[in-house]
């Protein structure tokens, strides 16, 4: 009987150790929320680091029962039972980052769209049978509303076929209201048959913050959102003096198509990246900044966004960051400098994408 014990409690000591581990590690990730492979490799560090010291002191206080095969038992089994409810109660749901929605598959995605709508506030979340669904990957409720959820990993813009998928699945479901969700963006025509169709249209941006929000601080952050919709702390779409500089650049160009789409997809880029940076530095970093000026020069091919740094925001932590925002924004590099035309401010320089750059290079060809 004693052998019987002390084998059980040996794998339950095991198990002990992978949960602690696996429960440290997300505690960590809650806390400091890293987002790409640099920041989670060192918090596994971390969490392996804080494991072997959290068992050197469980063994400090249970030596001398190893030889009491029964107390042992009971110890590592109250050990494992109480491993298990932190578990459920600090780690309920699985926070995803940006990279990894966009090497996910089909299903994958689909099951981590499921676990983001649970953190956040849905109930009855099921994920609908892979075929023959009616174009509804999820059904799920919110405040008494029933909704129907398509879910799109995709790397170009949406267009407007997901959202009629989801309306012809409103009926057929029984439910009030649709979302489409998607690791990318929609185009304006998307938009607009949304709008008209009670659809709601979550992006790249939206999808992100709403993966790493946690119940507590989505009550929190209420309050504060609609209190930034009154500010001006918000980044600023493109200003019509840069607007008007844009279009005067593409009158003197001779090529219809060139100047539509240059004007058009400098105009998105512009304002869709001033969001990015904004979003990613106040939502994901937590950090505080004001978006004060932006320009762009077509000479160089690059993008400047100014800002001012608030309270606990200094330029070397924005500095530390800067290789997590180019994955973030998907760019080839970035710059970070101190502005010296005003204390306490930064310039941030993206260059222009592939397809701008090139509309540039025919200019001239």
């Amino acid at each position: 009987m004693s052998e019987i014990l002390i084998s059980f409690s040996s794998i339950i000591g095991i198990a002990d150790l992978f949960i602690g581990l696996f429960i440290i590690y997300s505690i960590i990730n809650r806390i400091f929320k890293p987002t790409f492979f640099k920041g989670k490799f060192f918090s596994s560090i971390l969490a392996i680091i804080l494991l072997s010291l959290l068992v050197s002191g469980i063994e400090n206080l249970i030596k001398g029962i190893e030889n009491k095969p029964f107390l042992f038992f009971m110890t590592c089994l109250s050990i494992f039972i109480l491993l298990i409810i932190v578990g459920f109660k600090f780690i309920k749901h699985r926070q995803y980052s940006v990279k990894q929605f966009d090497i996910m598959n089909g299903h994958t995605f689909e099951r981590a769209c499921a676990d983001i709508l649970k953190s956040n506030g849905f109930k009855n979340v099921e994920v609908t049978k892979g075929s023959g669904d009616f174009g509804v990957d999820i059904l799920a409720e919110k405040n008494g509303i029933r909704y129907a959820v398509q879910c799109k990993r995709y790397s170009n813009k949406l267009d407007n076929t997901p959202i009629q998928e989801v309306i012809g699945g409103l009926a057929y479901y029984h439910c009030q209201k649709g979302i489409v969700m998607t690791n990318s963006y929609f185009t304006e025509p998307a938009n607009t048959l949304a709008k008209v169709n009670n659809v709601e249209l979550w992006d790249r941006d939206k999808l992100v913050k709403l993966a790493f929000n946690t119940n507590r601080k989505n009550k929190r952050n209420k309050t504060e959102f609609y209190k930034s919709q009154n500010s001006n702390h918000i980044t600023p779409a493109i200003s019509n003096e840069r607007k008007k500089e844009l279009y005067e650049f593409a009158c003197n160009i001779n090529r219809d198509y060139i100047k539509k789409e240059l004007v058009e997809y400098l105009t998105d880029f512009l304002n869709e990246t001033s969001e990015k940076i904004y979003f990613y530095y106040t939502e994901i970093k937590e950090y505080q900044i004001e978006s004060i000026d932006s320009n762009f020069d077509l000479e160089n091919k690059e993008v400047y966004y100014y800002y001012k740094l608030g309270q606990g925001t200094s330029f070397s932590k924005i500095k530390r960051t800067k290789t997590e925002l180019i994955e973030y924004l998907n760019s080839k590099y970035i710059k970070t400098e101190i502005n010296k035309e005003r204390v306490g401010t930064i310039k941030i320089i993206v260059p222009f994408p592939e397809r701008i750059s090139n509309l540039l290079l025919n200019l001239y060809n």
